[in-house]
C-alpha cells in the first residue's frame, strides 16, 4: 500500500469515526425535537399518561387541521414569512457587501466599526424598542410590514458581517485578480468567484436572518398594535 493509499485509507477511518460521533452527539440533542413532533401526534389522555409512549398509539391529526384552517393562525403566517423574507432579503444585500470590505479593505476606523458590531450582539434587543418606535412613529410606518422588517434586520445585519468577514478574508486574493485578468470587474470577480466560495458562510446567514425574522414577536407585537 503505497502512502497515499494510506493516507486515503486513514482519511476515510477518522471520517467515520467523526461521524458515529456527530451522530451520537446529535442522538440526544434532538430528542426534544422529536418528543415535541410525537407530542403533537397525540391524544390528551396519551399525552397525560403516566407510562410515557415513544411513538403515538393513535395518531391524531385534528389539532393540525383546525389549526391550519384557522384564518387568524393563516394570517399570522403569512404576516411572519412577510416579514422573515422581506428581513432577510434586507440584512443579505447590506450585510455581505459590508463583510467583505472590512475583510478586503484597509481604512481608518475599521477596528472601532467591527468593535461595534460585536457589541451589538450582547445587548438585549428590548433595548433598541423605545428608539425604534420614536423613529417609526416619526416617519409613519408604524402599523405596517416596513417597521417590524427594518428592525430585525438591524440585528441580523451585524451578525452575518461578524460570521462572513472571516470567511472573506481566508479566500486568497489571487482568485479575484485571476478573474480581473479574465475580464471581470471587481463587482463581477466577487459575485462570480467570492460568493460562490464562500456560499456555506453565507447560507448560514441566510438561515440566521429568515430563522430570527421568522421567530420574532417582540417588535411585531410593539410596532403592529392595531
Amino acid at each position: 500500500m503505497n502512502k497515499i493509499s494510506k493516507f486515503m485509507y486513514k482519511k476515510r477511518n477518522k471520517s467515520i469515526v467523526y461521524t458515529i460521533i456527530a451522530v451520537l452527539i446529535a442522538i440526544p440533542l434532538l430528542f426534544p425535537l422529536y418528543w415535541v413532533v410525537i407530542s403533537s401526534l397525540k391524544g390528551d389522555t396519551e399525552i397525560f399518561s403516566k407510562i410515557p409512549t415513544f411513538f403515538p398509539q393513535k395518531i391524531v391529526v385534528e389539532t393540525y387541521v383546525s389549526q391550519l384552517t384557522n384564518p387568524d393562525t393563516l394570517r399570522a403566517i403569512k404576516n411572519s414569512f412577510i416579514i422573515a423574507i422581506g428581513s432577510t432579503i434586507l440584512a443579505m444585500l447590506l450585510s455581505v457587501p459590508c463583510a467583505y470590505g472590512l475583510a478586503r479593505y484597509r481604512f481608518k476606523g475599521k477596528k472601532i466599526m467591527i468593535m461595534t458590531f460585536l457589541v451589538t450582539q450582547m445587548l438585549p434587543s428590548s433595548l433598541i424598542l423605545t428608539p425604534l418606535y420614536l423613529i417609526f412613529s416619526k416617519v409613519h410606518i408604524l402599523n405596517t410590514y416596513f417597521a417590524p422588517i427594518f428592525s430585525t434586520a438591524t440585528i441580523s445585519i451585524p451578525f452575518v458581517i461578524l460570521v462572513l468577514r472571516p470567511i472573506f478574508a481566508s479566500l486568497p486574493k489571487e482568485l479575484e485578480e485571476a478573474a480581473r485578468i479574465d475580464g471581470c470587474n471587481r463587482l463581477k470577480a466577487f459575485i462570480h468567484v467570492i460568493l460562490p466560495i464562500s456560499k456555506n458562510g453565507t447560507v448560514t446567514g441566510l438561515a440566521f436572518c429568515f430563522i430570527y425574522g421568522w421567530n420574532d414577536l417582540m417588535y411585531s407585537i410593539t410596532f403592529n398594535y392595531k
